[in-house]
């Protein structure tokens, strides 16, 4: 198979590469960091390691890039100007609205898709990257007005090879959406772990455990995510707060028909979302 090029060995990054070679894919790597990129190249998730952006992507027949959405107009504008003219360039930024308006701006444009891997978890770096982190799970990708179909296509096939599967969609909803599966529940597990005193985890059960998990995050990363999806998640927690104001306005006054009437379209509203994926 191919040469595919992974710019940003973090946690997504390792994980992709990992994937990839898991696939077959000649996988090169490349990070800024170089701690970083060492230990994603002593874990073995990449075949080899490139020292400068413009050698790893060099006869890449695929490029993805997954750094911190802050640097993503940088990159892929420098991607853009050295990548091979048939290379597909895929993202991974947990925002694509601001993301697609840079890649628009490119010159090749038609080659750039946008993507967004609905997989993760709280731990960070190459070394919690894993080949399986995406199987059976969604991972969206957002074409811009300017995307090739068969830039889509390539792309397509790409997160399938990673056992995922894709899911297009148009760059605000995706923003939208997200900020209501992905951002409000960071933000709400940071607000509930303010909410405990000091000395509750001695009566910590797994259920506030795994609600307390998100809020273990990467602070920078969310901090960016805030920035660049502030409007769409600012309308999901008035939407979670509004819910929560019913729940405490029943059980304050004692309404309990109403009280147990949530309960039940919570609990509809959860097996809804958490139905088995496809």
């Amino acid at each position: 198979m191919g040469r595919i090029a992974v710019v940003g060995l973090g946690l997504i990054g390792g994980s992709v590469a990992a994937a990839l070679k898991r696939a077959g894919h000649h996988v090169c790597g490349f990070d800024e960091n170089s701690e970083t990129a060492e230990v994603a190249h002593e874990l073995a998730l990449i075949h080899e390691l490139a020292t400068t952006l413009r050698s790893a992507v060099a006869g890449a027949e695929m490029v993805v890039v997954a750094v911190p959405i802050a640097a993503v107009p940088h990159v892929v504008a420098e991607i853009d100007e050295t990548a091979e003219s048939g290379a597909t360039v895929l993202d991974t930024a947990s925002v694509k609205d601001s993301v697609i308006e840079a890649m628009e701006r490119l010159p090749h444009a038609e080659r750039f898709v946008g993507g967004h891997p609905m997989a993760g978890t709280e731990s960070t770096g190459p070394q919690s990257a894993r080949a399986d982190l995406f199987q059976k799970r969604p991972f969206a990708l957002v074409p811009s007005s300017r995307t090739t179909s068969e830039a889509l296509l390539a792309a397509r096939r790409l997160v399938e090879s990673l056992g995922a599967y894709p899911l297009v969609l148009e760059a605000a909803l995706h923003d939208e959406i997200v900020a209501r599966t992905s951002h409000m529940p960071y933000l709400a597990s940071t607000a509930l772990a303010l909410s405990c005193e000091p000395g509750d985890y001695r009566l910590a059960g797994p259920g506030l455990h795994d609600m307390l998990r998100l809020a273990s995050g990467d602070r920078g990363m969310w901090h960016d995510i805030a920035v660049e999806n502030r409007e769409p998640i600012l309308s999901a927690l008035a939407h979670y707060r509004k819910n929560l104001d019913e729940v405490m306005q029943a059980l304050d006054e004692g309404r309990w028909d109403d009280f147990d009437s949530l309960l039940l379209r919570g609990q509809e509203a959860a097996s809804n979302i958490r139905r088995p994926t496809t």
